[in-house]
């Protein structure tokens, strides 16, 4: 079971958008039915996700540990420059070279580009 205090960054919007930028991963049907369920809870009662959010509302997801893991992106960025694109994620780095088809050679790379973002 996970808890949610919503703040005042959140407060406005609909339940169902908030759902659905925490658990990034999961379908709005997915959602719903959680919903429908009683496994998603506002204020320890039933919701239909079309409520709008106060600030100090509470949001109880009542999943396992491992599918709110699952449903959700965690700290991946992405970073474009010219002609490659450099992800970065939990402090390690993978660099993906876009470059035309006709030239296959490999190239050294060096570590000034990496830090001069």
């Amino acid at each position: 079971m996970r808890a949610i205090k919503i703040t005042k960054n959140e407060a406005g919007q609909r339940l169902d958008k908030m759902l659905s930028k925490y658990l990034n991963l999961a379908g709005k049907s997915f959602l719903y039915k959680m919903m429908r369920k009683k496994n998603i809870v506002l204020n320890g009662k039933k919701c239909d996700g079309s409520e709008k959010l106060a600030e100090g509302d509470e949001v109880k997801l009542f999943l396992a540990e491992e599918q709110l893991t699952n449903f959700q992106r965690c700290g991946f960025r992405r970073y474009r420059r010219k002609n490659w694109i450099l992800f970065m994620k939990m402090n390690t780095f993978f660099l993906s070279i876009s470059h035309p088809a006709c030239c296959l050679r490999k190239q050294r790379i060096p570590m000034s580009l990496w830090w001069n973002m």
